[in-house]
């Protein structure tokens, strides 16, 4: 059984001997529940593809509490890092870049690069300040299922293949970080999420390059996919729904069905998305129609999220 720890001094102390001697620690942040492991052991690290079922081609990405815990595995943090990390740290911003000889090979796949965040999340930090190393983690989810947002979820897919879980409550964002690559001191978006081109651009002035090689990160791995099927639609050709549909809307009032959902918001849409994947599971539900979000802002998150679901 997966130990369930409380979110207060003692529970992140637990937490931190646990990853100090090489378990498993799944961890709330501002995104997503992570699974953790130390980022600076290989053997630690394995554990997390095993219980993720997870391809060991797939990066991580190292957690770290301070910018000095971020330059002791990166080779270098170049200019326009260093200028978005000011801007966006700590917050659900990604950074590639060239790794330290510090950083384990399953960490970066193999590659030379290496994924480094600090999350905005008070639990996150102080376990990783109390671990004292970076914490890979990617989200604590078997592969192929949507990411969790609240212990709950955890222990859904891992109860039982990791050592904790620390409940810190639901993720207040519900989506993955945005993940960039600044190894050419220059901005290019590998991964849409929280952070979004937008905010990115006004920073940088000029729009970001989305990368469409996807090769410095993880993001091949299947994610997103529940069990019924996923539709997208737009006001202009709302779905007529089946007795064993559901329907999740935001700019109407959707019809009643056994899975009925009106969103008030896009930031509502993301923080909701993954635990209604869950719950149309648990409801058995043949297939379920989500409404198109607009392609900006987080909305570019979220319909990269959806498609992905749907294509699967």
């Amino acid at each position: 059984m997966t130990k369930i720890l409380k979110s207060n001094t003692v529970g992140i102390k637990e937490a931190a001997e646990i990853l100090r001697c090489g378990g498993l620690v799944a961890f709330p942040t501002e995104t997503v529940y992570g699974l953790g492991a130390n980022g600076l052991s290989e053997t630690a690290v394995k554990l997390i593809f095993k219980a993720k079922n997870r391809p060991d081609n797939n990066p991580l990405i190292l957690h770290v509490s301070s910018l000095e815990m971020a330059s002791e595995v990166a080779y270098e943090i170049p200019v326009i890092g260093k200028k978005l990390l000011e801007k966006f740290w700590p917050g659900p911003l990604t950074l590639v870049v060239k790794k330290s000889d510090k950083v384990p090979v399953n960490v970066s796949a193999g590659g030379k690069t290496v994924a480094l965040r600090m999350p905005d999340h008070p639990i996150a930090l102080s376990l990783i300040k109390e671990a004292g190393f970076p914490i890979a983690a990617p989200s604590a989810n078997i592969s192929g299922k949507p990411s969790p947002i609240e212990a709950g979820d955890v222990l859904s897919d891992l109860d039982g293949k990791i050592d904790a879980v620390i409940d810190g409550g639901k993720c207040r964002v519900g989506l993955e970080s945005t993940v960039v690559d600044v190894t050419q001191n220059k901005v290019k978006i590998l991964r849409h999420g929280a952070i979004s081109l937008e905010q990115l651009a006004e920073l940088l002035d000029y729009k970001p390059e989305i990368d469409t090689d996807k090769s410095l990160i993880d993001l091949h791995e299947i994610k997103y996919a529940p069990k019924c099927s996923i539709k997208l639609f737009t006001l202009d050709n709302a779905p007529f729904i089946g007795v064993k549909d559901g329907i999740v809307a935001l700019s109407f009032s959707p019809p009643p069905s056994i899975f009925s959902i009106k969103l008030s918001s896009l930031e509502e849409y993301a923080a909701k998305l993954y635990s209604i994947l869950r719950e149309a599971d648990k409801k058995n539900i043949k297939i379920l129609y989500m409404e198109k979000p607009s392609n900006s802002g987080i909305g570019a998150a979220i319909l990269d999220r959806l498609q992905k679901a749907e294509s699967r």
